[in-house]
């Protein structure tokens, strides 16, 4: 019942509700004093969490308000509940994500920021630093993100930024994978498989498997691409993919590349599977795209390499014998 009227409350702060529930709402506000002050507390909050850019999002701001606020007159409950209002009312405005307010034991706070599938965001870290979040990833980071408690969890994708407080480590733990890392950027892919991958564009990193000893330091330098399995095994070379970064620049780039590779980087950025049969999956193909929609990467392909392309569900598959 409770979650409901929290509900109720983000569509009337967003003026979301149908003329004729915002009047059923409003009567119950003259009978429900409960309601009432629910209402006032989650409006007095949302109006004063304001520190954001949109389409750049400072969510963080906004949350530390929060907390500060209520941390001087309601207990844990009340906060994580009209921290939890603020996060129905953000995901009302700005769609594609959601950011929970979440309570660990007796201390411990953490924000917590899903992406949905077919979206990404950036945000930025209390400490001034930048995360590109992919979809159907999530990233959690301590409330209280001090100098003391600089540690991150990822589970999915996430492309980091470190270029404020150079000389402070932030942890990155990744499924079985730890990186420490400082005045870098880099990208961090963990799906859900055997082994996380990251790859350098400045600076370095340095990763740990997290079921050997940390003495096993593997060093990822700028252009190299470190891959840690879960059976145990670290290793990096220089990074080959040069659309490791599609997903965050919407740039697709192919320089005389195989077609079953473009296929494969196709896949990965449209989220489709691809079959090639035939002579054509070794045929070269050279271009490239910003932003650009599938339908007309397949024209191209089709104009360039002689292939037949058929469509199926999520499927395409593509057939021919010569280039």
């Amino acid at each position: 019942m409770e979650n409901r009227k929290y509900e109720l409350i983000a569509a009337y702060i967003g003026n979301e509700l149908a003329e004729k529930d915002r009047q059923q709402f409003e009567q119950e506000l003259g009978q429900d004093s409960e309601l009432n002050e629910m209402l006032n507390e989650s409006r007095f909050i949302w109006n004063n969490s304001s520190d954001f850019e949109v389409p750049e999002f400072d969510q963080f701001n906004s949350y530390n308000k929060i907390e500060n606020e209520l941390n001087k007159r309601t207990k844990i409950r009340k906060l994580y509940q009209v921290a939890r209002i603020a996060a129905l009312l953000l995901v009302g405005i700005f769609g594609g994500y959601l950011i929970n307010y979440i309570h660990v034991g007796e201390e411990d706070q953490y924000v917590e920021i899903s992406v949905n599938a077919g979206e990404k965001i950036q945000i930025t870290l209390p400490d001034g630093n930048k995360i590109w979040i992919n979809s159907n990833s999530t990233l959690r980071y301590p409330a209280d993100f001090s100098s003391d408690d600089r540690k991150v969890f990822l589970e999915g994708e996430a492309y980091f930024d470190l270029t404020m407080n150079p000389s402070s480590n932030l942890l990155v733990q990744s499924g079985n994978a730890l990186f420490t890392c400082y005045n870098s950027s880099f990208n961090i892919k963990n799906n859900g498989v055997e082994e996380v991958n990251a790859v350098v564009e400045k600076g370095f990193i340095c990763a740990y498997n997290g079921k050997l000893d940390k003495s096993n330091e593997l060093i990822i330098a700028e252009g190299d691409k470190g891959v840690i399995k879960s059976d145990l095994l670290m290793f990096q070379a220089p990074n080959s993919d040069p659309n490791f970064l599609a997903w965050k620049t919407g740039k697709l780039s192919f320089e005389n590349m195989p077609l079953i590779k473009v296929t494969d980087a196709l896949s990965e950025y449209f989220g489709v599977s691809f079959e090639v049969y035939g002579k054509i999956k070794y045929c070269r193909f050279s271009s490239t795209y910003y932003d650009e929609k599938l339908d007309n990467i397949l024209d191209d392909l089709k104009t360039n390499i002689k292939t037949e392309i058929l469509e199926t569900g999520n499927k395409i598959i593509l057939i021919g014998e010569q280039c």
